[in-house]
């Protein structure tokens, strides 16, 4: 078993305790606040005095109602103004003597058309967008893939993706699309490191 060996200094500690609480309660016991330094009494000056312009009130236009104050809320009507108007009003036409907005379209019309091309180029946009897929395509060839790092590969990945992509909207004939995506790849086979 082991023995407890009591602290000498002990006595000490609590001495110091206690002389800590009972100067840090001295201040406390006096149950006041400090006094500051006495301000002066400002005195305030009077309110100016209101200025209440007239309201002038068109003589054409007609007063609402002015309802007593002894009547109950729910006895109220609320007014209504008056118009003014010197001409009757006109009838509303009838369908038939309106004139029409528009004719309505034909169906040829109506339809969007699904190539965004025009006639007379559009076979040299689609020959010039192979061009630029085939010159992608060998700055690719030129590539040693297995060297290139991390992010280069994922270039490299992301060009091919474009070449494809590009081919199937020449396919689908949408060549604005095609030419934006062989465009797109071209730029990145072009700043690939070659073998």
């Amino acid at each position: 078993m082991r023995q407890i060996v009591p602290d000498p200094h002990r006595h000490v500690w609590l001495g110091a305790a206690l002389l800590l609480l009972v100067t840090s309660g001295v201040g406390c016991a006096t149950g006041r606040a400090a006094k500051g330094p006495e301000m002066p009494v400002l005195d305030a000056p009077p309110a100016p005095p209101r200025v209440v312009t007239p309201v002038v009130v068109d003589a054409t236009l007609t007063a609402p109602e002015v309802v007593p104050e002894e009547e109950s809320p729910t006895a109220r009507t609320p007014a209504r103004p008056v118009p003014a108007r010197s001409d009757p009003p006109k009838p509303p036409q009838p369908r038939a003597e309106r004139e029409p907005d528009r004719e309505p379209a034909k169906p040829e019309e109506a339809r969007p058309s699904r190539t965004l091309q025009t006639p007379a180029s559009a076979g040299e946009s689609e020959v010039a967008i192979r061009d630029q897929l085939a010159r992608a395509e060998g700055e690719l060839q030129r590539v040693d893939y297995r060297t290139l790092t991390l992010t280069l590969k994922d270039q490299y990945d992301v060009a091919k993706r474009f070449i494809q992509q590009a081919r199937e909207a020449l396919m689908a004939k949408n060549l604005v699309y095609a030419a934006t995506l062989a465009g797109k790849a071209s730029e990145i086979a072009e700043v690939l490191p070659r073998r």
